[in-house]
């Protein structure tokens, strides 16, 4: 009987081990695993992307972040104007002001917010500070 509760008790701790340091899997794809201090911002009219026109901080780009990974996104990019474009390494994600349209050019997605994420969402970018041009 010992021998049994023993055996019950020891495997019990090995399943507790190894569930302590299983690391989690998130539930939102990775297609957006961006370190926020890479992110950029650039109005659609800016003639050149060389330099960012927009400075984000990283507060903020966490946060479109975060609406971009608790987000679903469906298939196709859609035909809409947009007004921003956000660049990192290796990502490019317009965004449509009024609409609340996020299209993912490189992965070939799209997501349309609620209107609530939107307003959200507007009122992070019409913080971001203007940067001045410097030729």
């Amino acid at each position: 009987m010992k021998k049994l509760i023993t055996l019950v008790l020891s495997l019990v701790c090995i399943v507790s081990f190894s569930a302590c340091n299983s690391q989690e899997v998130p539930a939102t794809s990775d297609e957006h695993a961006i370190s926020p201090s890479l992110l950029t911002c650039f109005t659609a009219e800016q003639s050149s992307w060389a330099k960012p026109d927009l400075e984000i901080s990283k507060e903020q780009a966490e946060f479109i972040i975060g609406i971009w990974n608790d987000s679903e996104w469906e298939n196709d990019i859609t035909k809409t104007a947009y007004d921003y474009v956000f660049r990192g390494d290796n990502i490019e994600v317009r965004y449509c002001y009024d609409e609340g349209i996020f299209n993912d050019v490189i992965n070939n997605k799209h997501v349309i917010l609620s209107d609530d994420i939107r307003e959200q969402v507007n009122k992070t970018v019409d913080k971001f500070v203007v940067l001045p041009i410097i030729d």
